[in-house]
């Protein structure tokens, strides 16, 4: 490989008196994107220097990922005053926070709170994905910290499906009623036959 191809490919000519450039300069922006927009892939309109370019988020899109447009950048000027052909435009995307999700990769990370029956118990209860609701059974005796994983719950993306993880958190209630302290001192007695 010829080292001032690579120099002329990134800075649009090969310097130290060699060719003059062949187009103009490359440029770069950076757009804010709402996470689930991220993950769920959108369209947007976006204006550039007075240019409305349509940018296609693709699905599964990460902070960093770079969207080209082909010949949107600056115009180049030969030395004698010609128009040369324009350099390219990138987009970087930076993806916004979810105040339910994290991600990790192509997996989902959150929180769900359960009551002390249901841990105790058992049960089904609804977990928010970024694929909608997805029932998860909660077996009994389940303790508060506990993560669940649900496989092909979390982002899709060409590198194929995450999962979502789920940590359970058993609420305690602050302010119980008349009724649910009778049945917890019922409880305490029993437990301390």
């Amino acid at each position: 490989v010829d080292p001032f191809d690579i120099f002329e490919s990134v800075f649009g000519f090969r310097g130290f008196g060699g060719r003059e450039p062949q187009r103009g300069r490359d440029v770069s922006y950076v757009m804010d994107v709402d996470f689930m927009e991220s993950i769920n892939g959108a369209e947007k309109t976006v204006n550039v220097d007075r240019k409305t370019l349509h940018v296609k988020i693709p699905q599964g899109a990460r902070t960093g990922t770079k969207i080209r447009f082909a010949g949107e950048g600056n115009p180049g000027r030969s030395r004698d005053g010609r128009s040369l052909p324009s350099g390219d435009l990138f987009i970087t995307l930076r993806v916004g926070t979810h105040p339910q999700f994290s991600r990790e990769g192509d997996d989902i990370f959150s929180e769900s709170l359960i009551s002390y029956p249901q841990a105790v118990l058992g049960d089904k209860v609804e977990v928010n994905t970024v694929q909608g609701l997805v029932k998860l059974s909660i077996p009994a005796g389940t303790q508060s910290g506990t993560v669940f994983r649900m496989r092909g719950k979390g982002v899709k993306s060409n590198r194929g499906t995450g999962d979502h993880y789920v940590r359970v958190i058993i609420s305690i209630p602050k302010k119980p009623s008349k009724r649910e302290k009778e049945l917890l001192e019922e409880l305490r007695n029993v437990s301390r036959q």
